[in-house]
């Protein structure tokens, strides 16, 4: 008989899930921000069926490696607004010391978020090479010990998100590791497909079902991998409690809502997107210069953790090896009204054509904001479809400067 951690714990994370289905948004790195989580969340607000679907989303995934030694750099992945809701942090890594402590230290520090969550599936081979992500699934057992420490350890509720496995043969087995794996996750997410497929390739939606008839109502199961609209969620239906969407979502915040935008409609969300971005990385910039992060500690947790990584984590040999610890950096966070204030500066500096932003900013600094680059992986798919795009899009691509950039999206608006 399997015992699952604390039922508190369970009811406190399925809080309004018992007649609703979840729609969950997929942990992205260098996309999920809080700007993109917060367009998701304004149209779902806005057009969503609330009455039949919860939206949770998660942070981009952070490394706890690189929290604990430089966390004014990694940091950005957690960043959130205290009005932001149904929001979970997502981490890798390989050391269970910087995992649980990576955890702890979140918990603490930035009492925004509903739960925090270990992946176990990520196939990027950067992410493998520290033994972290699908790379886990590898060393199944000593993974279980990771994931029952990380539960016990915190007082937030715990989830992981994983794969139907490494291949096609480890599928027997990575169904035992699940069904283990519940006894301290009140929630977990599958993608369907095997680490050998990443993103490529059938789904199999079955392995989800069977882990969710197993387990039965105790376990929230999230199914993940192959959903490209809305509508696909009715597919999953009655067999299991929420769905997740990732890739199809990147250029589509629309996707967890049945409503289709007019064109003009679809413009206005590209600026609108582009200023929270210009000011999500202006208030970064400026924070991040206010709130430097030497101290002893964290000097000596970097010293720590190169030495850790000369070790073998497979080998079976007992070492001492030396601590990573808890550093004192904390990061304040930002307002809703601060974020909002910024977007509007932006706006008025460059449609006014004055030189003059904020915190001795310039139009000059705005122009070398990487967000202009960055935003052209939203934009293009925004705009799919549009008439008269191909202009555009030439405009676009010659362009790196915030504000010509927002320039060419509203000259095309008009």
């Amino acid at each position: 008989m399997i015992v699952y951690k604390q039922q508190i714990i369970i009811l406190i994370f399925l809080v309004n899930f018992t007649t609703t289905m979840i729609l969950g948004l997929a942990p992205m790195d260098g996309v999920t921000d809080y700007s993109y989580r917060r367009i998701v969340q304004e149209i779902f607000n806005r057009y969503g069926e609330k009455e039949k679907h919860n939206l949770w989303k998660r942070t981009e995934f952070m490394s706890a490696d690189g929290y604990m030694i430089n966390p004014s750099r990694l940091v950005k992945h957690l960043i959130t607004c205290e009005d932001e809701s149904n929001l979970i942090a997502q981490i890798y890594g390989g050391n269970i010391d910087t995992l649980l402590k990576t955890a702890q230290d979140i918990e603490q520090k930035y009492p925004f978020f509903q739960g925090i969550e270990l992946n176990i599936g990520c196939p990027s081979p950067k992410i493998l090479a520290c033994g972290a992500g699908a790379g886990m699934m590898r060393n199944k057992h000593k993974t279980l010990e990771y994931i029952r420490t990380l539960s016990e350890g915190l007082s937030l509720p715990f989830s992981i998100k994983t794969r139907a496995g490494l291949n096609n043969d480890d599928k027997d087995e990575q169904f035992k590791f699940i069904l283990e794996a519940a006894k301290y996750c009140p929630t977990i997410t599958i993608h369907g497909r095997t680490y050998s497929q990443a993103h490529n390739g059938e789904v199999d939606r079955d392995f989800i079902y069977r882990i969710k008839q197993e387990l039965g109502d105790a376990i929230t199961i999230i199914g993940n991998g192959g959903i490209n609209a809305y509508e696909d969620y009715q597919i999953h239906e009655g067999k299991v409690d929420g769905i997740m969407i990732g890739q199809s979502a990147m250029q589509n915040p629309r996707i967890f809502t049945p409503y289709t935008p007019t064109e003009q409609e679809r413009i206005d969300l590209s600026l609108r997107h582009l200023l929270l971005m210009g000011a999500y990385e202006i208030y970064m910039n400026h924070t991040r210069a206010q709130y430097p992060e030497e101290s002893d500690q964290l000097m000596l947790n970097r010293q720590n953790l190169h030495l850790n990584k000369k070790y073998d984590p497979d080998s079976d040999e007992i070492k001492e090896l030396p601590p990573i610890d808890f550093h004192d950096y904390i990061f304040p966070f930002p307002s809703y009204d601060q974020i909002e204030k910024l977007a509007h500066i932006i706006q008025n500096t460059i449609e006014q054509e004055s030189n003059s932003l904020t915190w001795n900013y310039t139009i000059f600094h705005l122009n070398e904001l990487r967000c202009g680059i960055e935003f052209r992986k939203y934009l293009f798919g925004y705009i799919k479809g549009l008439s008269y795009t191909k202009e555009l899009k030439q405009k676009i691509i010659a362009t790196s400067k915030f504000s010509e950039l927002y320039k060419h999206i509203t000259h095309y608006k008009n």
